[in-house]
């Protein structure tokens, strides 16, 4: 019975006009990507698919390729971008500070300008990411091999923006911020420009 219904199920299969074999790999992932392309949110993806003729498609297929490059562009400068300012910086909320009325305080998350980078390697001081570094090493042994807890803690508390400007040369610190032009286009109190009062 066992061969008899081997060669059944054979027969079956091979004279059966409605079996298909199996899609091919290739053929199956061009039809999930068909699919993915048809379903998609990406914008413009889609229309590549449903193009009604050939020069659209292709229109599509460059404008979509364009717009894909345009991003990681994009994403590349922007993180080259971030990664230029080495910010070693705890925010601090200062809730009771006593300001008279009306006060504008203005916020930079940059506390060191554009080329304040190059000026630093220009002078060959350390940027803020090597201070706190070696700040850190230099508390780790304190910490570690010394047993100096005291010292530890005082090292560890030097670790801020603060701490950063005040190891520089005092004649370097002014020439690493911000101006106020570079923050305030323009300043005007009570109808007067800012410089006159």
């Amino acid at each position: 019975m066992g061969e008899s219904g081997d060669d059944h199920c054979k027969g079956i299969l091979e004279n059966d006009s409605n079996f298909q074999p199996q899609p091919s790999v290739k053929k199956s992932f061009k039809n999930e990507l068909l699919i993915f392309c048809q379903t998609t949110t990406i914008r413009g993806v889609t229309r590549v698919v449903t193009a009604r003729n050939k020069t659209f498609r292709i229109v599509w297929v460059c404008s979509v390729i364009a717009l894909f490059i345009g991003l990681f562009t994009c994403m590349f400068f922007l993180t080259r971008q971030y990664l230029e300012y080495h910010v070693i910086h705890p925010p601090q909320v200062l809730r009771d500070t006593p300001s008279p009325f009306p006060s504008i305080t203005l916020c930079n998350l940059r506390p060191l300008a554009s080329n304040a980078t190059d000026i630093l390697e220009e002078l060959n001081l350390k940027n803020p990411r090597q201070f706190a570094s070696d700040v850190n090493k230099f508390a780790a042994k304190s910490y570690y091999y010394n047993k100096d807890f005291l010292s530890y803690q005082l090292v560890s508390s030097a670790i801020s923006m603060g701490g950063y400007l005040e190891s520089l040369p005092a004649n370097v610190t002014h020439i690493l911020g911000h101006n106020r032009s570079d923050t305030i286009i323009h300043c005007m109190v009570s109808f007067s420009s800012c410089e006159d009062i």
